[in-house]
């Protein structure tokens, strides 16, 4: 458990799979992402994995114009980690939402300041030292709900990955990821219990009485495995692309509404980092 060498070999082993996987459902994937990050960051084992739900289709992509299918599991070197890699998004506001959380990680870490950019060197180092950023079903599809793809997703790659990798903290961007995971951790042996829920709009510092209320929720659930006694702290956020389909703001930060005061997603990430900090010493 928590050996390097045989957590690189399980990636190969599962990104193998999911070849073969992606190779049956060219119907309604385009390809597939095994990690954002690179395989340093997965050599590091760190103590935070950031997950998204699924890597949507990029523009002009489809089963009949699929992504090319990646020759490893990570980006290839000199490549960096995607979220740090602007051609990838087409000028999409989810990377940097995404790297807002990393940032607020950072920041409460080493005590300064870090923006959420993908031309941010600093972060960019921070952020593959000490996290992985993958997506819960690692599939390009408009369509992350189909059954066998969930199932694939958790018996064939995360339920193999965290019987040999347990970070101490995974935040799930949306309630599928989160609950997606949930689901492995108890499959695994994992007793789960519910520690705060809390809507959005309870963080957050708002300028003035006519800025918007964010929508949605935030929760910490943490998670014991009954052998060992450990802990992984499970975090739930909004997704980055939650506010098209709620149509309000759901906690990211946004220019006009919560400069230079913090975001809600930002306050929350702060809070939670300090209640699990202190429900460790309990």
């Amino acid at each position: 458990m928590n050996d390097a060498k045989e957590l690189i070999s399980c990636c190969w082993d599962s990104f193998e799979e999911m070849k073969k996987f992606y190779q049956q459902h060219r119907e309604s994937c385009t390809g597939f992402n095994f990690s954002y990050s690179p395989k340093k960051s997965w050599e590091a084992m760190p103590n935070v994995l950031l997950l998204t739900y699924h890597p949507q289709p990029h523009r002009n992509e489809s089963p009949e114009n699929p992504q090319r299918t990646p020759p490893c599991p990570w980006p290839e070197p000199p490549e960096p980690n995607d979220f740090f890699n602007p051609s990838r998004w087409e000028g999409l506001l989810f990377p940097e939402r995404i790297l807002t959380i990393a940032a607020e990680i950072a920041s409460c870490k080493d005590g300064i300041n870090y923006t959420a950019s993908m031309d941010n060197k600093t972060l960019e180092k921070f952020v593959d030292t000490n996290m992985v950023l993958a997506s819960f079903v690692p599939f390009r599809t408009a369509n992350p709900r189909q059954k066998d793809l969930v199932e694939f997703s958790k018996e064939q790659y995360w339920g193999e990955i965290w019987r040999l990798w347990q970070p101490g903290l995974i935040i799930a961007t949306g309630d599928y990821p989160f609950d997606g995971t949930e689901r492995v951790l108890r499959q695994l042996g994992w007793d789960v219990r519910v520690l705060t829920e809390s809507p959005t709009w309870k963080f957050g510092t708002r300028k003035n009485k006519a800025t918007p209320l964010s929508k949605g929720r935030y929760k910490i659930h943490v998670c014991t495995d009954a052998s060992s006694g450990k802990n992984i702290y499970l975090l739930s956020v909004p997704s980055p692309s939650a506010e098209k389909l709620m149509r309000a703001n759901c906690g990211y930060p946004d220019a006009e509404l919560y400069v230079p005061n913090k975001a809600p997603i930002q306050d929350f990430i702060g809070n939670a980092l300090y209640y699990i900090e202190m429900q460790r010493h309990q």
